[in-house]
């Protein structure tokens, strides 16, 4: 497949999330960062979508770093020992593969030079410094080697100062930016929790003022107890019982069953404000959820009813905790067509007439659930189907080659090429004629 054409194909998956300019625009970026793309092989690609769609690879600022790691992997897998045997696939962010082949090159220690920042305090081998605007040209030499956007000082300008530099025996560590809420390691995956937890104390001390709790949410492991439950903000508190509490926390389950028990109220009560209590209720069954399963471990029976209102988080519930299907809450369930679809094929495993009305709406969700669950035609989502021609397309190769093969095609691609003229089957045909499956 030629250049444009994987680039049509990029941003077909990119459009519905992105729009379509956007899409276009990312899969330009992400057929550049893949260095097999000019022989045509696209070998990275898949990965790479993988990487920018978990938020692993942030475009256009991570675009350098995920370009220069995809390229040492390229380069060096054949003659790095460590790396022999993998494959791209294998790394969950570009800074895996930074940390692996530096993992494998013999280290050389040496001093950096940041007498020039200010030292605000340290602990053990933990040194923390402030880096302010005066700061930026030995800044941006200084962390070279790492995988920070603001090596740049395009991105130092666009973030803006002050930044706090974490060091570990005279070595970068970790950078901290309070107004963007991040905190991110040498190869900019976020830092460690369970590093960060033990130097909590010590960190904030050093940050002093600076540190705004109100203003710094995806911080939350950096707060105290009772400053993470002022946020109000569920799902962090819930997080916080995980990674800070690490066991059941009485105010967080009170806080977490309260708002939505307040949240249900009000939604009946005041018309006006249904749409914020729809969206309170539903991060607080995420939330109930995520307790449930990371610190509880267990079924939450009084959060079940929350948990019930919310199709995602019910879904998973009855995945992850019950392990099998929970009738009681199916209803809300079926209500979402891609909830439908998963719950049937994970949960019920096999046909869900329940849910097939709403999942018969969506023609993407109608056609996997055909192509996964009925594994073969299905004509109460061929109306569906056959409003989007790509999937429309997909569709007819997968009802083409089950009949001619009696298994599902393995090649995605391409699909009007692979059928012969006279099998194709109209989106007419599919919507009108034929024998129900």
């Amino acid at each position: 497949m030629n250049i444009r054409e994987k680039k049509l194909e990029i941003a077909k998956h990119l459009k519905a999330k992105h729009g379509e300019k956007e899409a276009l625009n990312l899969a330009s970026q992400i057929i550049e960062i893949d260095p097999t793309s000019r022989s045509g092989k696209h070998e990275y690609v898949d990965q790479i979508m993988k990487w920018v769609e978990t938020g692993k690879v942030i475009l256009p600022e991570d675009y350098e770093t995920a370009r220069s790691s995809t390229r040492s992997f390229f380069k060096m897998k054949k003659y790095l020992p460590i790396l022999r045997g993998k494959s791209i696939e294998d790394f969950n962010s570009p800074g895996d593969i930074r940390k692996l082949i530096n993992s494998g090159k013999k280290k050389t220690k040496k001093r950096n030079r940041i007498e020039s920042f200010d030292y605000l305090g340290s602990k053990d081998e933990y040194s923390l410094y402030k880096v302010e605007e005066e700061h930026k040209e030995a800044f941006c030499k200084l962390i070279q080697d790492t995988e920070w956007c603001v090596k740049d000082p395009k991105f130092f300008d666009e973030y803006g100062a002050p930044f706090y530099y974490l060091s570990k025996e005279n070595s970068s560590h970790g950078l901290l930016h309070l107004r963007s809420s991040e905190f991110r390691d040498v190869y900019d995956d976020s830092f460690s929790t369970q590093e960060a937890v033990p130097l909590k104390d010590w960190l904030r001390e050093c940050l002093g003022s600076d540190f705004i709790a109100r203003e710094c949410s995806y911080l939350y492991y950096l707060m105290q107890p009772k400053e993470i439950l002022e946020t109000k903000a569920l799902c962090n508190i819930a997080a916080y019982a995980k990674e800070v509490i690490r066991g059941r926390w009485a105010e967080a389950e009170g806080l977490i069953l309260g708002k939505a028990e307040l949240a249900c109220h009000d939604s009946k009560n005041k018309k006006s404000a249904f749409n914020n209590c729809k969206s309170i209720l539903c991060e607080a069954a995420s939330a109930a959820y995520y307790y449930a399963k990371e610190v509880i471990k267990g079924r939450w029976l009084e959060a079940e009813e929350i948990i019930g209102k919310n199709p995602s988080a019910a879904y998973l519930y009855a995945k992850e905790i019950i392990k099998g299907r929970w009738p009681e809450a199916e209803e809300t369930i079926s209500t979402v067509a891609g909830c439908a679809f998963v719950y049937a094929k994970e949960v019920v495993k096999g046909r869900w007439p329940a849910g097939e009305k709403t999942i018969s709406t969506v023609a993407g969700c109608a056609f996997v659930y055909a192509k996964e669950v009925v594994k073969g035609r299905w004509p109460a989502g061929e109306k569906a189907i056959s409003e989007n021609t790509w999937i429309s397309h997909d569709y007819q190769q997968f009802v083409y080659e089950r009949k001619k093969y009696g298994t599902k095609p393995e090649d995605k691609g391409n699909a009007f090429r692979k059928i012969p003229e006279k099998y194709r089957i109209s989106t007419y045909f599919i919507c009108n004629k034929g024998s129900s499956a």
